[in-house]
């Protein structure tokens, strides 16, 4: 759990436009159930690696939360907990799926609908993967499923912004697949930023499989992300190791830019 901790509250300063990023959109369709229209989903068998410290997160969650299960509810700070826990499960697998599902899509950049369709499988293989890995630590701290679902609900319903936690750990992983022995420039960066704010929309990007707004331009977004790291060699997650070059001014104009873009792509098609 070290690089969650080291990382997170690093990933926090970098903009949105920048990192469109699978961890909040999957977190939420697990929290709502909303992906099941997006295509069939299979389970995944996942067999879970659980170290020492695992087992010693699940012995001081089951003394926290002992109490509120008596009282029949979870509280806000023992969800988020559940969560980082889990999160903590899959650390090593959440990279290398982000890895080997962006070097599958990327060969479709020319047949656009079939990147989409692959990027949807996508999204659902990450969606189970964080599902499978909540299910376990509940099932490890013999919370009922049922519950554990209607407590997530309650406190989505109260606090929307609950998810934001996960989703700021969950993006933090891709820390791990940060090339140290690159040396990435602010012009590469700027580079990297322009192309999407040059290119944007530019492409013709048909929502064909009918999907939900929210779906259909998380894609998009994700297209035109992976059209730029082709062009300029610049993967999202550099940004999360140089953040000292999004406090510059001009890139943060740029992101800013980008941001509006996507605005003004999703309201004119409202």
């Amino acid at each position: 759990m070290n690089i969650i901790k080291e990382h997170s509250d690093q990933f926090k300063k970098i903009g949105g436009a920048l990192l469109i990023g699978t961890g909040i959109y999957l977190v939420y369709r697990y929290a709502f159930k909303s992906g099941d229209s997006n295509g069939s989903k299979k389970p995944l068998k996942i067999v879970f690696t659980k170290d020492d410290k695992y087992k010693e997160s699940i012995k001081g969650l089951s003394l926290k939360i002992e109490p509120e299960l008596m009282a029949h509810s979870l509280s806000k700070s023992s969800m988020n907990l559940i969560k980082k826990v889990a999160i903590g499960l899959i650390q090593d697998e959440y990279p290398k799926r982000v890895v080997n599902h962006r070097k599958e899509r990327r060969k479709y950049l020319k047949k656009q609908i079939t990147y989409l369709e692959v990027s949807v499988s996508h999204m659902n293989d990450l969606e189970w993967l964080y599902e499978n890995a909540c299910s376990e630590v509940v099932k490890d701290l013999n919370i009922d499923p049922a519950f554990f679902e209607s407590e997530m609900k309650r406190h989505l319903n109260l606090d929307p912004s609950l998810e934001s936690v996960s989703y700021f750990i969950l993006e933090s992983l891709k820390i791990k697949l940060v090339n140290k022995s690159k040396n990435i420039d602010k012009q590469q960066f700027i580079d990297y930023i322009k192309y999407q704010i040059d290119n944007y929309g530019k492409e013709p990007f048909p929502n064909t499989l009918k999907l939900d707004q929210e779906t259909f331009y998380v894609i998009k977004q994700t297209y035109y992300q992976d059209l730029a790291a082709e062009k300029t060699g610049i993967e999202e997650e550099e940004f999360m190791a140089r953040p000292d070059l999004l406090l510059d001014p001009l890139l943060k104009d740029l992101s800013d830019m980008l941001s509006k873009r996507h605005i003004d792509d999703q309201t004119r098609e409202e």
